[in-house]
């Protein structure tokens, strides 16, 4: 049976790490909130009624002489709109209103005027989902209203009177700073963390738990500094206006794109955006694809400018999960259930319980002649009654106040906290010595006992992989030998291992593994299961859901295989003590292929993955991404056959478990996709192609498109790559060999080389050339084949 769980964004994975700790595979279960629940809005048509509105009433501004002026204004545009949701929600009829003051009468007026040309009113077409599951949350009136009206009951929360701390600082930093002390000195691997200004305190919360490598969960709002860009970018060639250029360029390291002036605006809006999306997380590109075309009805409106401002510079929903343990949320998200310890930072008079009066031209002297609309007296009351609940969901509270800001104004406590009479001490901030930006590299000699045998290199790639994200790590795990503990439960690696063994046998005894029955799933997923686990009701849990991802893992592989020219020639084909990776035997590699598929001449390189994983040209650049690549070279050496690509498998699937009903900001509702089409677009293969012709049986599943002009896209280059590949295992000879290991972080390097590594932050091909001396950069490091490529 099919469930609903209305339940806040921020602790909806909470909600499904507790459900799967009894019952590990969940079928039917879809995690919502209450808006998604009720009333599933289209972002798109609110921008296109927001653009039609304000359009018209620029249009028709002289039939309302009195507010004429205040209608120029967009917040004044989407007041109305806003109200006259509020009315849908109130089941309020706006014709039946008169009101006896000509300028409330003229606000009537013109929500009339909207409601005769705009069709799109959310909140006249609930849905109402069965069997639901409300969690205690912060409520609207009208949400109250809503869940009276429909005799729906929210699940029960016991509520205590915890054990209260109480701490001072000076500032927010002070307060942070002493929290993020008081987890590391205490362990603390579990918390809740309320915040009463998160978009101001959140920079300085990222600054300092980072430093303290404190992995925590966020949702909040923000603007993405993408949308800024771009509207700058786009004012700039509407008005000619060099502010909105030098914007631009203090917002952003990327060059400004000089566009003509005969360009048509659709034009210019394709080119700027297709100039910043090569910047951008695809996830933020998505949202601004999205709002550029709600405008495309409007793009000769004379009022263009004021659409594009208002359409881009909406606050955006932005996730940060790091970790679901420690959690940090804001006041009106608190948690839905009682937890062990919270933390409420910067509560303040203005923080708590920031009830925020209606102003503008739908203020409260306008709402008080409105029939059955709330009272202010009774919003403010129903507001503090939701409030107070962050006091009582925990057993033991920290309650922390800052006495002031950075500029020096003062703060005062709210009077709730007054009643408290909680005696109020200082954090305990232990001021450490700043630590050294970088150990000392090692002498030659040491790095010689370290890392070499007679002057060779031995490693896998998977821990050259690991020098380029973090030369330190590299010496502590392969230098030292220091690895961590492993946890006695089965981890991911043990899990791969398992799944590997299933597929490996599956594919070697089944001519056509991709039909077996579901009996011979069940039968080789035991046989591995009792390879490596006990007989644990737990483990019996996993087996079950494994299976079910090997059967729908099989589904997915079979539009693969309809279309396989090749044979599997191997499954865990090992190679050991091969030295040819660079001009001589300097490094010595053993390497184990999880799948190779090929014929008398050509052969692809597989990879099983428990995760969704690509190859990212930067990645192979800069050296995080060898494995894959170095294996279809060696193997296609040692077999002498074509490379003809290298791909991930992934083995996880959209369909397994709770993942089946994630909901984004992007993509909505995973489950509106039909089955079908989810395995069609899971089906391709990912990873890096070289010698796929545009005949190629395989070549709709790979990432490769040939156009008529002659142009390719995602096909590479296989000799270049080797060239850049030996420039790599040259470097990490060489560094090696000279004992280059920096232990810290820099984030933000240059263009290719995120390797981290201090000392290597700007070289060009890992020599001492910098990227901003080298003019052919994006030309010399593009691995595309590009057009009129010879097969």
């Amino acid at each position: 049976m099919n469930k609903t769980h209305i339940i806040n964004t921020s602790w909806r994975q909470h909600l499904i790490n507790h459900l799967t700790q009894k019952q590990p595979l969940l079928f039917g279960q879809q995690f919502k909130s209450f808006r998604q629940a009720f009333f599933p809005f289209d972002n798109k048509k609110l921008t296109q009624r927001f653009n039609q509105a304000y359009i018209l009433l620029q249009q028709h501004q002289d039939s309302f002489p009195q507010l004429k002026a205040s209608l120029v204004y967009p917040q004044s545009v989407q007041q109305l709109l806003d109200f006259i949701d509020e009315c849908d929600q109130f089941e309020i009829d706006l014709k039946q209103i008169k009101l006896n003051l000509p300028l409330f009468q003229e606000v009537i007026d013109i929500c009339q005027f909207l409601l005769n040309h705009i069709d799109y009113r959310p909140f006249l077409l609930p849905q109402y989902p069965q069997n639901i599951t409300i969690y205690p949350q912060y409520l609207s009136p009208f949400q109250q209203h809503f869940i009276d009206k429909h005799q729906l009951k929210l699940e029960n929360q016991t509520l205590y009177n915890p054990q209260i701390t109480a701490y001072q600082a000076l500032n927010k930093r002070q307060e942070i700073e002493g929290l993020a002390q008081k987890i590391v000195n205490e362990n603390i691997e579990s918390l809740i963390i309320l915040v009463g200004d998160l978009d101001n305190y959140l920079p300085d919360i990222k600054r300092i738990f980072n430093s303290y490598q404190i992995k925590y969960s966020c949702s909040h709002n923000s603007y993405p500094i993408l949308f800024l860009q771009f509207y700058h970018h786009v004012m700039f060639y509407l008005t000619n206006d060099f502010q909105h250029k030098e914007d631009y360029e203090k917002l952003s390291t990327f060059p400004f794109l000089e566009l003509k002036d005969d360009l048509r605006i659709s034009e210019v809006l394709i080119k700027i955006f297709n100039h910043l999306q090569q910047y951008n997380q695809e996830s933020e590109v998505y949202v601004l694809k999205e709002r550029i075309e709600s405008l495309s009805d409007d793009l000769d409106s004379p009022y263009f400018g004021v659409l594009l401002k208002h359409t881009l510079l909406q606050p955006l929903s932005i996730q940060h999960k790091d970790s679901n343990q420690i959690i940090v949320a804001g006041y009106q998200d608190y948690p839905p259930f009682i937890t062990d310890q919270m933390v409420i930072l910067g509560i303040n008079t203005q923080s708590y319980p920031a009830f925020s009066e209606q102003q503008g031209l739908i203020n409260e002297s306008f709402l008080q002649h409105i029939p059955n609309y709330p009272t202010l007296e009774k919003r403010v009351a129903f507001h503090n009654s939701q409030m107070e609940n962050i006091f009582k969901c925990s057993k033991e509270l920290i309650i922390s106040f800052s006495l002031m800001d950075y500029e020096g104004k003062t703060f005062e406590k709210p009077l709730i906290v007054d009643k408290m009479n909680l005696e109020f001490k200082k954090w305990p901030i232990i001021e450490g010595n700043p630590l050294p930006l970088s150990i000392k590299p090692l002498t030659s000699e040491l790095a010689q006992q370290l890392f070499f045998r007679d002057h060779q290199l031995f490693g896998s790639v998977s821990s050259f992989e690991t020098y380029f994200k973090n030369s330190y790590q590299y010496f502590i795990e392969r230098g030292l030998k220091v690895r961590r503990p492993q946890p006695l439960g089965p981890d991911e690696a043990l899990m791969g291992t398992i799944n590997h063994g299933i597929m490996e046998n599956l594919v070697r005894d089944f001519p056509n593994y991709v039909d077996v029955s579901l009996e011979t799933i069940e039968q080789y997923t035991q046989n591995e299961y009792e390879k490596h686990l006990t007989d644990t009701p737990f483990h019996q849990f996993l087996m079950k859901r494994n299976i079910k991802q090997i059967e729908l893992l099989l589904r997915k592989l079979k539009l693969y295989e309809q279309d396989n020219p090749y044979q599997t020639l191997g499954h865990e084909e090992t190679f050991k003590h091969y030295t040819q990776l660079i001009s001589d035997d300097r490094i010595v590699i053993n390497g184990i292929v999880d799948r190779v598929d090929g014929n008398e001449s050509e052969m692809l390189i597989l990879d099983y993955k428990s995760s969704d994983q690509s190859l990212s040209q930067k990645e192979v650049l800069n050296g995080r991404k060898l494995q894959l690549i170095t294996y279809g070279m060696i193997l296609s050496e040692l077999h002498q056959k074509n490379l003809m690509g290298v791909y991930y498998i992934n083995m996880n699937t959209n369909f397994i478990n709770t993942s089946l009903f994630q909901y984004s900001l992007t993509k909505g509702i995973l489950s509106a996709k039909s089955v079908d089409e989810t395995f069609s677009s899971e089906s391709r293969l990912k990873g890096m192609s070289f010698n796929v012709d545009n005949d190629h049986p395989l070549v709709n599943q790979l990432r490769v498109k040939y156009y008529k002009n002659g142009n390719t896209a995602g096909l590479f280059d296989l000799k270049k790559t080797r060239e850049h590949f030996n420039l790599i295992y040259e470097h990490l000879y060489d560094a090696l060999r000279q004992g280059d290991i920096t232990r810290y972080h820099e984030v933000s390097l240059s263009k290719y080389f995120e390797m981290s590594d201090l000392q290597r932050y700007k070289q060009h091909r890992f020599t001492k050339k910098v990227f901003m001396d080298y003019e052919d950069i994006d030309f010399d490091f593009n691995l595309n084949k590009g057009a009129n490529h010879e097969t």
